[in-house]
């Protein structure tokens, strides 16, 4: 019996120290049992505020255990340790929270850490530093979040590098809606069926609108013009005339809709920006040369003047038309050279020899001092080509002696009897009307 006793007393002692063992065990927590708010965390005045919830579940807080727990925020190059926290069993006297052993318990703890730029990336850590009757108990580290959204650092000047610059902000923003209205040629009247446009029409209901709503401001602005044609006088008057109809009429349809807007009117006697506007729109035949006018004279009168001469310009002729006209001169002239090389007269070297002689004399020294000289200029070429002419004419119808020196004329009339042929004056006639049938076809192929 009595061993029997010792029996029973040995297994229900290794029983009692079986459960003291469990019992003196801390398991790891579980990251599920723990969450936090916000997640990821956000940026608040300079700081990352966390809120954590930790669930103890229960028979997992030993009666003698002394729990710390400590929120580390974790980046590339350093970590921040936030508030700790301290947690004890029920046998455990002491100020710390008591969890209970037997039930589930929820406890919450808050924890703020000082932003830096390189928490935007990072991990949020609950540490553990446990002690069961003194003795140290080891537990992992649990993960509870990551990252940090710092969208406030973004308009910080302690985490940004300022810029300063002239913004665009308006308080008043200016809008601009325009209609036209057409007139008939040296007409004012203002036409019905310009009144009903869909120009005009959209433009009233735009100022119909803007003028019941309360924060747009309106008002009306009528230009009149005239076009340049007629006259200053005469568009002067055109143009004040429409508008002082135009006002009248919008003035007319704004009341009867109830519109009380300002109006202010204007009005410009001859439009020439207009009409520089709608020339380089178009295609018209003589819009370059239009719009060179309108460029080199400012004087309305003058302007008026000269595009009107361009109507009787030989510019207006088309270029399929003057190479027509340029082709069939050519021809005509060439046939006239060719029959009247056919039977030459003898008056033709004459007036050859005449011809090319004058042409020597008037234009051989302007053209090399022309080339070659620095000082030439206009009135030296021109008084060079008038002396030229004089004594070419004075020196061929007089024929002052000059020492022997005469004019190749002289040499061909004196040489002519004594050295010419007949058979020698036919060659040359052959060949005179080679030479000019080169002439002709070259100037063909040119043209």
């Amino acid at each position: 019996m009595k061993i029997k006793n010792l029996l029973l007393s040995t297994l229900f002692a290794a029983l009692v120290v079986l459960m003291s063992s469990c019992a003196g065990k801390l398991k790891p927590l579980d990251a599920r049992q723990v969450s936090v708010d916000p997640q990821p965390l956000v940026l608040v005045g300079g700081e990352v505020p966390a809120t954590i919830n930790i669930n103890f579940p229960a028979k997992w807080f030993n009666k003698n255990a002394e729990v710390r727990v400590t929120p580390v925020l974790k980046y590339a190059g350093g970590e921040v340790w936030g508030t700790t926290y301290n947690f004890q069993g029920e046998k455990v006297r002491g100020n710390a929270t008591t969890i209970p052993y037997g039930m589930p318990k929820s406890v919450t703890i808050h924890s703020n850490f000082k932003y830096k730029p390189e928490m935007a990336k990072s991990d949020l850590i609950l540490i553990f530093s446990a002690r069961i009757r003194g003795k140290e108990v080891q537990l992992p580290d649990v993960k509870i979040g990551e990252g940090v959204v710092a969208t406030e650092a973004l308009a910080s000047a302690t985490f940004t590098t300022p810029a300063i610059a002239p913004d665009a902000f308006q308080r008043i923003i200016k809008e601009k809606y325009d209609a036209d209205i057409h007139f008939l040629i040296q007409q004012a009247n203002v036409r019905s069926t310009e009144l009903n446009s869909a120009d005009v029409r959209e433009w009233k209901g735009i100022v119909e609108s803007a003028n019941i709503t309360p924060n747009q401001n309106v008002d009306v602005e009528i230009q009149a013009y005239a076009s340049p044609d007629g006259g200053r006088e005469l568009n002067e008057k055109l143009s004040a005339q429409r508008e002082r109809n135009t006002t009248a009429t919008i003035g007319r349809d704004l009341k009867r809709a109830k519109v009380e807007v300002p109006m202010s009117a204007h009005y410009t006697a001859q439009d020439w920006e207009g009409f520089q506007k709608l020339v380089e729109q178009s295609n018209i035949q003589d819009k370059e040369l239009i719009l060179s006018v309108l460029s080199m004279y400012k004087d309305p009168e003058t302007r008026e003047r000269e595009i009107k001469n361009l109507k009787g310009d030989a510019s207006r002729m088309t270029p399929a038309r003057l190479q027509t006209m340029s082709l069939v001169c050519t021809a005509v002239i060439g046939l006239i050279v060719f029959a009247a090389a056919i039977e030459p007269p003898d008056l033709l070297v004459w007036i050859n020899l005449f011809a090319f002689g004058g042409l020597e004399a008037v234009f051989l020294w302007p053209i090399i001092l022309g080339l070659y000289w620095k000082e030439a200029n206009a009135s030296g070429a021109v008084a060079s080509i008038v002396a030229g002419v004089a004594c070419f004419f004075a020196l061929s119808i007089l024929k002052p002696g000059m020492g022997g020196i005469h004019a190749i004329a002289e040499t061909v009339s004196q040489v002519e009897p004594q050295s010419k042929q007949p058979n020698e004056v036919e060659h040359y006639i052959n060949r005179t009307r080679e030479c000019l049938l080169d002439v002709i076809c070259t100037v063909c192929r040119i043209s």
